[in-house]
């Protein structure tokens, strides 16, 4: 009858290594998505844009010099990123990711498309790309170019982004004449809405496509279970009072009962906490940015969602870590309770 108990017990344990797996993994994803300074911090657009403009300054350049029929030069994408961030003005990006979560969390919770936008003012960026701090940009940008031939020079003046830097002319000449010409072109492709502010209302996105409006429903059934995630762990400390029901008849056989199943929960759950910044990678790029690219700002924003939503995945790995770790610890000292707990129990 002992060994069956046993047995059944054995089985239990297992059964609270998956349920507390389980409510490890949901309890921290609930967590750090239903968090609005979590997911504010995750989608800061300063260390995002220093990840990914120098490959979307790779491709532009690349598609320039191929019209203008030039060889690729050789700039530092990386000077040029930080050229682009010294630019912006203090705490404008950090006000639309602001304006971007409130909103999009304004809406998920209450399916209020009337309320739910986001709201871009572009003037304080407008003013530093068409004053003294774009031109700086501008001169910044053609110190990095090799020379070219005064013929290329035509490609400079018919509105293309410069490649190269013909001889002969003063650096202050033609940083201006490039300034005149390439700023106006840049930001003829952000779409400027009236006096310069941008009003994106998120119901019009979420409802672009029938498997948006169907990911967004799902994700608003998500917010609404989230306030009772904890009922999760109920299962678990279920399991751990039938354990001691069930096998525990000294403090021994406590220790070691209720250290083997914390024990196994804290490594798998490390385990999983090592995987899941690479799966969510490629479950993003397998599963959500499928469609390519066909504005310049789609070009912009996919990259710039994708690498959020991977710090994301890393905060949540990071919770899921340092939380398995606190339960291996802790079962890891109650097996040495247990241990102790027999071998003073064998020596009286």
């Amino acid at each position: 009858m002992r060994g069956c108990l046993q047995i059944l017990a054995g089985i239990v344990g297992l059964v609270f290594v998956v349920t507390a797996v389980i409510a490890l993994l949901l309890v921290n994803a609930t967590h750090v998505l239903t968090n609005r300074e979590v997911v504010k911090e995750a989608l800061g657009l300063e260390l995002i844009l220093a990840e990914v403009l120098p490959e979307l300054v790779n491709t532009t350049i690349a598609e320039q010099v191929a019209v203008q029929d030039l060889p690729l030069p050789e700039i530092d994408t990386t000077l040029i990123t930080e050229m682009v961030l010294d630019t912006m003005p203090v705490g404008w990006l950090d006000r639309i990711v602001d304006s971007a979560v409130d909103g999009t969390f304004d809406y998920l919770l209450t399916g209020n498309g009337e309320t739910a936008v986001v709201t871009i003012d572009l003037n304080p960026m407008l003013n530093q790309l068409q004053g003294e701090p774009g031109r700086l940009l501008v001169v910044r940008y053609l110190e990095t170019l090799p020379a070219c031939t005064p013929l290329q020079l035509l490609g400079l003046l018919g509105g293309e982004i410069p490649t190269c830097v013909p001889d002969g002319i003063p650096m202050d000449q033609l940083s201006q004449q490039v300034h005149a010409v390439v700023m106006p072109m840049l930001i003829s492709q952000v779409s400027v809405g009236q006096g310069g502010i941008v009003t994106i209302p998120l119901a019009t996105i979420f409802s672009a496509s029938p498997e948006m409006m169907e990911t967004v429903q799902r994700i608003q059934f998500f917010y609404q279970l989230a306030p009772n995630v904890w009922v999760l762990w109920l299962m678990p400390l279920l399991c751990l009072l039938l354990i001691l029901a069930l096998a525990v008849r000294s403090l021994w056989q406590w220790g070691i009962w209720w250290g083997w199943p914390m024990a196994l929960t804290g490594l798998v759950g490390l385990f999983l906490s090592l995987l899941i910044p690479g799966m969510a990678l490629g479950w993003l790029r397998t599963a959500v940015f499928t469609t390519a690219a066909v504005t310049p700002i789609d070009s912009l924003w996919q990259p710039l969602l994708q690498q959020g939503m991977i710090n994301l995945s890393e905060s949540w790995a990071s919770r899921l870590g340092w939380q398995s770790g606190f339960v291996l610890g802790l079962g890891i000292l109650f097996l040495v309770f247990g241990l102790f707990a027999r071998k003073s129990k064998n020596f009286s």
